[in-house]
C-alpha cells in the first residue's frame, strides 16, 4: 500500500490454497494520524488512542514514546497521556486514557455529551507544524426502550423486539435458572 497511514488489510491467494490474510501497519513520513476509538464513548470508561507516525520514531534499537493532550468540557486544560511505540522502529504508538464524571485520579472529567478531543502537534507536516486532533462523544444517559415485545415464543426460540430513542444495541439473555447465561 502506498502513501496510506493507519492499517492495511493484506490478502495472499494462491491455487490450491487456503487464502491468507493478516493486518500491516502502514506509514509514510510527513504528516501523521491519531485515532481513538470508541467514537462514541460511555460516560465512565476507557478510551484507546493511536498514533501513526514515522517522524516520531527516533530510536531504532529503543521503544520510542510521545505524550499527547486530552481535554473535554468540563476539564478544558486536560490530561497529558503517554504513548509507546508497539515495536521497535514502528512508528506506531499506542496508550490509553480513562474518562469519569468525577475526574478523579488520572481520568478525565467529562459530561453528558460532551466532547474529548486528544491531539498533538505535528511537528514535521509537509506544509509545517500542524495541530492534529480527533474527537470522541461522550454518552453518560442509558437509550429509553419503549415498544418491548415477544413474539412466536416456541420452547426453544422467540422474537424479541424493542425501540429505543438513541442507536443501540441490545442483548437477550434466557434461561431457566439464574444467572441467565444463554444469549
Amino acid at each position: 500500500v502506498t502513501g496510506v497511514v493507519g492499517e492495511a488489510l493484506l490478502t495472499v491467494t494462491a491455487a490450491n490454497a487456503e487464502p491468507y490474510q493478516a493486518t500491516l501497519d502502514t506509514l509514510v513520513p510527513g504528516c501523521g494520524l491519531l485515532q481513538a476509538t470508541p467514537a462514541l464513548a460511555q460516560c465512565e470508561g476507557a478510551l484507546d488512542v493511536q498514533l501513526f507516525d514515522a517522524d516520531l520514531n527516533l530510536s531504532a534499537t529503543a521503544l520510542d514514546g510521545v505524550v499527547v493532550s486530552a481535554s473535554s468540557d468540563s476539564d478544558p486544560q486536560g490530561i497529558a497521556v503517554a504513548l509507546v511505540e508497539t515495536k521497535l522502529d514502528s512508528g506506531k504508538f499506542v496508550g490509553g486514557l480513562t474518562i469519569s464524571p468525577s475526574g478523579e485520579g488520572e481520568a478525565l472529567k467529562v459530561g453528558d455529551s460532551e466532547t474529548v478531543t486528544v491531539s498533538y502537534l505535528d511537528e514535521a507536516c509537509e506544509d509545517g507544524a500542524a495541530e492534529k486532533t480527533v474527537d470522541v462523544v461522550v454518552d453518560c444517559t442509558a437509550p429509553a426502550l419503549s415498544e418491548l415485545s415477544i413474539e412466536e415464543v416456541t420452547a426453544t426460540s422467540g422474537i424479541v423486539s424493542f425501540v429505543t430513542n438513541e442507536f443501540a444495541s441490545g442483548t437477550v439473555r434466557f434461561g431457566l435458572f439464574e444467572p441467565l447465561g444463554e444469549e
